[in-house]
């Protein structure tokens, strides 16, 4: 079991629900009952680029699947990278069970 997990810009290039729905229970599995999971990634509402390469959540979405891994939001902040414009979601996460 690790204390701290982190994904970084790489869940959204998960466009299959059920595999973006693995790599997050996967993940969860080695982390520690006190441990701190953060995900980076562009969120947003049920977004799917043109060319497939990736699959943006709202983090709506997120809140449901994390809570059928039995883990919550604790934080979230929302920011933008100038002067590429890109918007990104960061999320601190914690075990409830």
């Amino acid at each position: 079991m690790v204390e701290r997990l982190a994904a970084a810009d790489v869940l959204q290039h998960l466009v299959q629900d059920r595999a973006w729905h693995r790599a997050l229970a996967s993940l969860s599995d080695h982390l520690a009952a006190d441990g701190l999971f953060v995900i980076l990634d562009c969120m947003s509402e049920e977004f799917r680029s043109k060319d497939v390469h990736c699959n943006r959540r709202s983090l709506a979405r997120y809140a449901v699947v994390l809570d059928t891994l039995g883990l919550r939001v604790v934080e979230h902040e929302r920011f933008r990278l100038e002067p590429e414009g890109v918007t990104k979601d960061l999320l601190a996460i914690r075990r409830t069970r």
